[in-house]
């Protein structure tokens, strides 16, 4: 017989298929999401989708980019009034959330002995209603706003009882509305216009991390620093601690806590002095004048520690301002007498003649204002005692940042029925006896109200990761009423359809249903009033009682909002740990910060760590040491000492929350972050904080420069231009005959804020390397943002990614040439011919490439965030910035279908695009045309390093200086 190998090899496969067993068929996997995806879809192009963050109360506009069905990045919507296109770190960071490993994937029965079952939806909603009854039920929630809290209160008035909606957000401050209501008889927030300012007096308000809206006002007080009719906006900071608001002022003084309120009545007493507000009725400077007679200079430096120079100079400037601004905020003003402090405010603004300029008032709202942190204190009184049977929790996680856990943890026991709705278990999900798992904010319908008069649309932008449901879908699975609709979806375009009467009558609502769709929300233009507002008769009365503050003579504990982890909400995301801290560029840690007066008083050095004690309670942390805190504080910020919160949350470092006083303040009820009498003890133990910034001294090197406004104003009268060193040549030049991408990035409106760095790791697959690593020095991030002490007066930020050289040192160096430069002006790098020898990196001046030492991570289900348009960098390979090079391919695909070339703004690098402030400009130097080309030959510009005649494609421009 002729047995060919054809015939053998074919015997082989009919012997294998018969020996294989009977096998259940398991899943299908498909390539895409949507094996046949709808008519509007196609496989490979991205989708966008307006939304709503959701991360913090503001309420920012954002756009959800969709790839084969995944989210794969977040961006801000550039046609909401709130952002403006801009984004914070927290909010890029909000796809870590919706991707977590440890998301709750099922609902889940957590019984008294702590054992957790898992439970389909139908056993789940039984066994729930099974046990409610007819008791008091309540809701309990963080901010929220628009038709969510609507239909969560039609829902509770369809249960039968007593029962209430809970707001608790320890950092929502409602003196501010309590200060309008003492000075103008008008119980409303104020709405600041930083844009129009040109001296903002700040008293601890961080408007450019965390106070109220910081990407709005970050992007407004940018627009102030650029110089317009020669004005640049002048910033001063008052405060008790460093901060990023307090290291981009133009001068930072320390003052006394507590004693705010008297310097700011006693800069009004001052302006009052010298006679020269006209806006001011007789009335007015008569009842000020007397209600303000014990507010002196002495008083208020004797009590502040400001010295008599610079209490006039401050008051000074104040009073030759054409537009002033003055601010006080949370980081300053969150004592038992914060209310007073925020009174004081709204008079020096009065008596500065702000009202109806930089300040108006908001158009009076019916909605409620969030409880206060009094007011949830009568709450868990009220479950002490056995008066709520139901309790529903909602995202919120008291147990964590609510001071008196070990009270509100014993209330809790005492609720027969607790059930979490929640994307991730935290320290008060674990109490509960049910917990359902909750739709992530990008995977389902809402609509936000973050201001009055702004209705911001939430919509899905993909089918949710795991077996989730809305909190509305789950709370109609317990309807009881007819009062409630048949379903969610029917409630939000009726909603809608009201929005649509109220603000375009003229407009029908379907047609036009798309339309807002694509803007992302609908919003009144106009929501604030700019009447200027008539003092109330009781105010006179109210600052002649005026008591002055009590300075405390021991240590004080000073609590802050987190740039980055916010009230400890965002501790679950390892971008935000990995992102280094503005100021103090630690990573993976949050120390508590020291003068050093303290530091040499108790001994201490760096990452010595200390015990905490207050009110009974204990926490230890790690010291960091900076002249840039009082020396009767210390500072922390919130997001560390979770015990209960994914295994990303840093747990060696202790919670101060937990050492507040239960007090609050007298009038608004608000959360006192400020604790007194704390004690200090040095451990035995030591710590390492890892910062990835060894200096803040320059050494002469001009990485930052400064011009002084008066030669900005000679320059730009003069129309002046850059100024260009030239170097001799020994490299050939290269052409760039279509396009030459650049950047620009204007160094007077950067803020140091890290939005870019997040961004980029959201947009280029940057793994997370994890703080022993950054110790080594192996983060992985392609930008950082350095900051520089100028003068020893106040701080500049300067984002650092690879410069783009024309005559780039690692290309002369690499062996197998894998860094090359493009006729675009890019330098390439060409991830499948390097080799690992790192000679780039040594020979980069800016040392802004990194080596991957380890195959990046992705567990399930954080893969399907990955950026498809992003080549897969495996271990022993450099990588750096490129530009964002696959948007630049994108967008040139696209102008070559349509036979033209890219046109100016086509093209916006990730940090380009997440930027607050518009630092970052993005163009080809080929169009003279383009923003780019225009900025590089401005009298501002210039690159780091001249001298070495690299002749980068980064160009930055000077800031502007005051003095």
């Amino acid at each position: 017989m002729n047995f060919n190998r054809r015939r053998f090899l074919k015997s082989m496969g009919s012997l294998s298929i018969a020996m294989v067993p009977n096998l259940n068929r398991g899943p299908i996997q498909q390539l895409y999401s949507k094996l046949i995806p709808a008519d509007e879809i196609i496989p490979g192009m991205p989708y966008w989708y307006a939304s709503t963050c959701r991360e913090c109360p503001a309420g920012c506009g954002v756009m959800h980019k969709v790839r084969d069905g995944n989210v794969i990045k977040i961006e801000g919507n550039p046609n909401h009034p709130i952002n403006k296109g801009g984004l914070c770190p927290r909010g890029q960071a909000a796809l870590q959330e919706l991707y977590h490993p440890e998301r709750i994937r099922k609902p889940i029965h957590i019984s008294h002995n702590g054992k957790r079952t898992e439970l389909t939806w139908e056993e789940a909603i039984i066994q729930i209603r099974s046990k409610l009854t007819a008791g008091r039920t309540t809701f309990l929630t963080n901010h929220i706003s628009g038709s969510q809290k609507k239909f969560i209160e039609t829902w509770l008035r369809s249960f039968p009882g007593k029962n209430s909606l809970v707001e608790y957000e320890p950092v929502s401050r409602r003196a501010y509305e309590h200060a309008n209501k003492i000075v103008f008889n008008r119980a409303v927030p104020s709405i600041y216009h930083l844009e129009k300012a040109d001296y903002v007096l700040s008293f601890g308000a961080d408007f450019m991390e965390t106070w109220q809206s910081p990407v709005k006002y970050s992007h407004a007080f940018a627009e102030a620093r650029q110089l317009k009719n020669s004005k640049v906006a002048k910033l001063v900071y008052l405060g008790i601690s460093d901060s990023i608001t307090a290291a981009n002022a133009d001068e930072f003084h320390l003052i006394t806590p507590t004693s705010e309120s008297v310097v700011m009545l006693a800069l009004a007493k001052w302006i009052l002095d010298k006679g020269l507000r006209t806006h001011l009725s007789a009335q007015d400077v008569n009842g000020l004048g007397k209600a303000l007679t014990h507010f002196t200079v002495e008083v208020a430096t004797q009590l502040s520690g400001l010295d008599r120079e610079t209490f006039e100079h401050i008051a000074t400037e104040l009073l030759n301002a054409e537009n002033s601004l003055i601010l006080c905020g949370d980081s300053l003003a969150s004592h038992e007498r914060g209310t007073d402090s925020q009174v004081a405010a709204a008079v020096l603004n009065y008596v500065a003649g702000n009202y109806g300029d930089t300040i108006s008032m908001a158009a009076d709202t019916p909605h409620k204002p969030t409880w206060s942190v009094e007011d949830f204190e009568r709450f868990v009184t009220a479950m002490d005692n056995g008066r709520v049977s139901t309790l529903i929790i909602h995202q919120a996680n008291p147990l964590y940042n609510y001071p008196l856990t070990h009270k509100l943890e014993s209330a809790l026991r005492k609720v027969p029925l607790k059930i979490a709705l929640a994307t991730t278990i935290n320290e008060t999900v674990a109490k509960a006896d049910y917990v359902l798992p909750l739709h992530h904010s990008i995977e389902t319908w809402g609509i936000d109200e973050p201001e009055a008069g702004v209705f911001s649309l939430v919509q899905p932008a993909m089918e949710p990761v795991f077996d989730t449901r809305p909190v509305e879908n789950i709370l109609l699975a317990f309807r009881l009423s007819e009062q409630l609709p048949d379903t969610y979806e029917k409630f939000i375009k009726d909603e809608w359809s009201a929005i649509f009467r109220e603000l375009a009558p003229s407009k029908t609502f379907e047609p036009n249903w798309s339309d807002m769709l694509l803007q992302g929300g609908m919003w009144r233009k106009n929501s604030a009033t700019t009447v200027i507002p008539s003092l109330s008769k009781s105010l006179f009365s109210y600052l002649q009682a005026f008591k002055q503050p009590v300075i405390p003579s021991g240590k004080q504990l000073h609590v802050t909002v987190s740039h980055r982890f916010y009230d400890g909400r965002g501790a679950n995301k390892p971008w935000l740990w990995e992102l280094p801290h503005s100021v103090n560029h630690t990573v993976w840690d949050i120390p508590a910060r020291i003068h050093p007066d303290t530091a040499a008083q108790f001994q201490l050095k760096e990452g010595d760590i200390i015990s905490l004690t207050a009110n009974n309670r204990t926490i230890e942390a790690p010291v960091l040491i900076t002249p840039m805190v009082h020396p009767a504080v210390v500072s922390m910020e919130m997001g560390a000492g979770h015990d209960n919160y994914t295994g990303v949350a840093v747990k060696e470092t202790g919670n101060p929350l937990l050492l507040l006083s239960p007090r609050t303040d007298f009038i608004s009820g608000d959360q006192v972050l400020i604790t007194r009498d704390v004690t200090i003890k040095r451990t035995e133990k030591w710590r390492k904080l890892v910062r990835v910034q060894g200096s803040y001294e320059q050494h002469d090197r001009e990485i930052i420069r400064e011009i002084p406004l008066s030669e900005a104003i000679k320059l730009e009268a003069e129309h002046a231009h850059r100024h260009e060193r030239h170097h001799p040549e020994i490299y050939p030049e290269h052409k760039h005959p279509l396009y030459d991408w650049a950047m620009v990035v204007d160094l007077s409106r950067c803020n140091g804020c890290g939005a870019c760095v997040v961004s980029c790791y959201a947009e280029n697959n940057i793994p997370i390397v994890g703080k022993q690593q950054v110790d080594r020095g192996r983060e992985m991030a392609w930008i950082r943002v350095e900051r520089f002490e100028m003068d020893g007066k106040h701080s500049r930020f300067l984002p650092m990614m690879c410069q783009h050289c024309e005559h780039a040192p690692c290309e002369t160096v690499c062996p197998v040439y894998a860094t090359v430069h493009s006729n675009e002006g890019l330098n390439v790098q060409v991830y499948n011919r390097c080799v690992g020898t790192r000679y780039c990196s040594n020979n980069c001046p800016y040392k802004a490439r990194r080596f991957n030492y380890w195959p990046p991570q992705w567990p399930e289900p954080s893969d399907r965030q990955l950026n498809p348009d992003i080549y897969h960098r495996p271990r022993g390979v450099m990588e750096k910035c490129t530009f964002c090079s696959h948007r630049i391919r994108k967008a040139k695909e696209d102008a070559k279908i349509e036979g033209r070339t890219v046109r100016d703004d086509e093209v916006t690098p990730a940090c380009a695009q997440s930027c607050p402030t518009g630092a970052i400009t993005f163009g080809n130097l080929n169009d003279p045309n383009s923003k780019v080309s225009q900025l590089v030959t401005h009298y501002r510009a210039y690159v780091v390093f001249e001298s070495l005649n690299t002749k980068p494609s980064v160009i930055y421009l000077k800031g502007i200086k005051h003095g």
